[in-house]
């Protein structure tokens, strides 16, 4: 079993991918953090640090993961603007998009706007489905 440990709104494991800084997180079936895909439903919050990957026996890094409260993110808004209150959800990457249909997984609130591909905002985390 993976060493786990919690805090008031954080938790750390280790890392099998290059999670990436304020991306979206799973944990995988090794218990270990992995980047979420597209509209994930497993997601538990956003990566916090910057974990290295090295490839052989130094291959898992310790991931710093917020699971509740306000945090940044990572966010597309290229094609669709983002603005403070809209609900997003995760793209294929881990970055944080806006939700525009009712079987979304809401995964945190945009409290900053955003008009351009990986700009970073703040975020409240939420859990749940939207009604868009």
């Amino acid at each position: 079993m993976a060493a786990v440990a919690w805090t008031e709104n954080t938790v750390s494991a280790l890392c099998t991918t290059a999670v990436g800084q304020f991306r979206f997180a799973i944990i995988d079936t090794n218990e270990r953090f992995a980047v979420a895909g597209l509209d994930a439903l497993n997601i538990i919050g956003i990566m916090q640090n910057k974990p290295t990957i090295f490839s052989g026996a130094d291959s898992n890094k310790v991931g710093l993961v917020a699971f509740g409260g306000g945090s940044k993110l990572l966010v597309d808004a290229d094609s669709v603007d983002i603005v403070a209150g809209d609900i997003l959800m995760s793209d294929s990457t881990g970055r944080g998009i806006k939700a525009t249909v009712a079987t979304s997984n809401a995964v945190a609130i945009a409290l900053q706007p955003a008009t351009a591909v990986d700009t970073v905002i703040a975020v409240l985390l939420i859990r749940g489905k939207i009604d868009a």
